[in-house]
């Protein structure tokens, strides 16, 4: 069975398959075996070739939100609509918006009303499935208004932070 998924605006292709009763992914020229394991609805474990990965899962709208070893990946499907792709005047407005990647509780907003902002700076931490999904800013420019209270519960998607750009004085 062939698959693909869009993660930071590339596709990628693999094929997945049993294989001697075994379960087998295929990505370039490189196969894998695989054992798997559902523990929960949002929890795998898998073991490819011999290494243990404990996998959490979650699908909120277009994305797939996927945690291996603390890191989180997010992927959409190719065919979906492109919001995760970046571009556009849709991409540049949403950069402005500080939004929920998961449903989770919100630990942390570093940052209040007013604030002055740069690109890369943590503004807020996300809880989910006990780890933590740090969000930062992706412009300079100030907080317009925060949304969300440190210690409820967010939906995926929720808007946590709204921003305003710097303004580029001209002269």
């Amino acid at each position: 069975m062939n698959h693909s998924f869009v993660h930071q605006d590339q596709i990628h292709s693999f094929s997945m398959g049993l294989k001697d009763g075994r379960l087998m992914a295929v990505i370039g020229e490189t196969s894998y075996g695989i054992d798997f394991h559902e523990v929960t609805e949002n929890r795998v474990s898998l073991i490819i070739e011999g290494q243990s990965f404990q996998i959490y899962t979650v699908r909120a709208d277009e994305a797939i939100f996927v945690w291996v070893d603390g890191e989180c990946y997010i992927f959409s499907i190719p065919g979906d609509d492109d919001a995760f792709s970046g571009g556009g005047e849709r991409g540049a407005e949403s950069e402005l918006i500080i939004q929920a990647p998961m449903p989770g509780s919100l630990l942390k907003i570093n940052v209040k009303q007013g604030d002055r902002i740069e690109e890369g700076q943590c503004l807020a931490i996300v809880e989910a499935m006990k780890m933590e999904t740090e969000l930062f800013s992706s412009v300079n420019g100030s907080v317009k208004k925060v949304h969300a209270k440190p210690g409820k519960q967010v939906d995926a998607g929720e808007i946590i932070i709204e921003l305003e750009r710097e303004s580029v004085k001209k002269g």
